[in-house]
């Protein structure tokens, strides 16, 4: 294992017991294994850690398992990635920061969306209206996240998550015919 995904795997455990604002860096490092030099060679700071979980894990996953996969299975991988974590990702957004969590998460989501428009619609660049609308989109999705992450016990069902995942997939299409 990678001295990166050691610390990434440290803050998590910490944060089954812990808040963000009350881990430190020299805790996470310390239960890593690690000095807090080697902690800022790989982060800015604790919540730079927080937030770089969630995009090792879709990346790693992803990459593992579902690349060349449609966008429903990558969504379903997200809502269990989201419901297994639901306490971390919850911690991790009532942290003190200004960059919470589903800030962060929400800009990953417009760059994905973003991505996506692009290539389906063989365009370089975005206007500053298909960036409204899809930065609209991504915050509206937002609502389905902390559905998840306050409920999860509801979405322990596969066949309940691939349904609310039809749902919000379904959506997508009308963000590009809206777009046009």
């Amino acid at each position: 294992m990678k001295t990166k995904e050691i610390i990434l795997n440290s803050v998590v455990e910490l944060m089954n017991h812990s808040s963000v604002d009350s881990l430190s860096v020299k805790a996470i490092a310390d239960n890593a294994g690690v000095s807090r030099r080697t902690f800022y060679n790989h982060f800015v700071d604790k919540y730079d850690a927080v937030n770089s979980f969630f995009t090792w894990q879709i990346t790693r996953e992803i990459e593992e398992h579902y690349n060349g996969k449609n966008w429903n299975e990558i969504a379903v991988f997200m809502c269990f990635l989201l419901r297994d974590h639901a306490r971390f990702f919850l911690e991790a957004d009532k942290a003190g920061e200004l960059d919470r969590f589903s800030t962060f998460l929400t800009r990953w989501a417009e760059e994905m969306y973003s991505a996506a428009y692009m290539r389906n619609m063989k365009k370089t660049e975005l206007t500053e209206d298909e960036k409204l609308r899809i930065s609209f989109y991504a915050l509206g999705n937002m609502v389905y996240v902390n559905k998840i992450l306050r409920n999860p016990e509801e979405f322990s069902d596969p066949v309940r998550i691939r349904h609310y995942v039809d749902i919000v997939l379904k959506e997508v299409p009308a963000v590009y015919y809206e777009l046009q």
